[in-house]
């Protein structure tokens, strides 16, 4: 069996039939059932065990395929302050690189095969949204608030961007700040996968991101931070330039004037 396809005993125990005619009955007409004529020479056609012929009318020959395992990525949403803090109501979308391109992509869990993820080309790409309940019915397949977990994520490289924050907490650059993982021979099923953060110009993934790592007591999970938007309220914290600068202002007027009165009272005195 190929490595990284399914390899279940179903796969392992499918048998194929197909008939050879008497190559010495020459003058007899090929049974069609058995064989097909393909550029003038008659191809032998295989059955599965349902009867089901294997041949392609478009690679004019049997095939016989193997499905690619599929894998999982998983993620928490957290805050930058205290990461066992996990958040709610964040946003995704996940695309797959195409040569030097991202193509965005949509969840279709009623798609043929075990890949539910397929280019957005007829279709809008999904939102990924927070399942935050039993039973989910979307994208995401983990129903713990603030926790993500997607799955039959054919072979490919992918990215997560985020683009929509948790209510009271910034939302990074998505031009610049993504999260890379790579589904393969070597990570299918459940296998844990650590994010990555891309060297990008500008980027704050490296910051942000705690990729998935085994600490010898068990399997950590990726973590995603968000920093809290900061709130400056008036005439508290610390001054910025320009106030500063309106300050010596006012200050340098008040002077002025107090001067001036001082000098008409000064005057006024005989």
């Amino acid at each position: 069996m190929p490595t990284g396809y399914d390899d279940s005993e179903t796969v392992k125990n499918r048998t194929y039939d197909f008939v050879i005619p008497d190559p010495n009955n020459r003058t007899e007409t090929p049974d069609a059932n058995n064989v097909t004529l393909v550029d003038g020479v008659y191809v032998v056609l295989m059955k599965d065990s349902n009867g089901q012929s294997m041949f392609s009318e478009s690679g004019k020959t049997n095939i016989i395929g193997n499905e690619r395992k599929t894998g999982s990525v998983a993620w928490n949403k957290v805050s930058a302050a205290s990461k066992d803090k996990k958040l709610s109501s964040s946003e995704w979308r996940l695309e797959i690189k195409n040569g030097d391109k991202w193509i965005a992509l949509a969840y279709n869990a009623d798609a043929d095969g075990a890949v539910k993820w397929v280019q957005a080309s007829d279709v809008s790409p999904t939102t990924i949204t927070d399942c935050e309940s039993d039973g989910c019915k979307g994208a995401d397949k983990n129903a713990e608030s603030g926790g993500f977990r997607l799955s039959g994520l054919g072979w490919g490289t992918y990215r997560l961007i985020e683009t929509k924050a948790p209510a009271g907490f910034v939302l990074p650059d998505k031009n610049t700040t993504w999260y890379e993982f790579t589904i393969d021979a070597q990570h299918t099923g459940d296998a844990a996968i650590a994010l990555q953060a891309p060297k990008t110009e500008g980027s704050n993934a490296q910051k942000l991101l705690t990729s998935s790592s085994s600490d010898g007591q068990g399997q950590k999970p990726n973590t995603i931070a968000n920093v809290a938007v900061v709130v400056q309220l008036p005439l508290t914290g610390d001054l910025t330039d320009r106030a500063w600068l309106l300050g010596g202002l006012a200050l340098c007027a008040l002077a002025a004037l107090i001067s001036t009165l001082g000098r008409r009272t000064t005057g006024g005195i005989k």
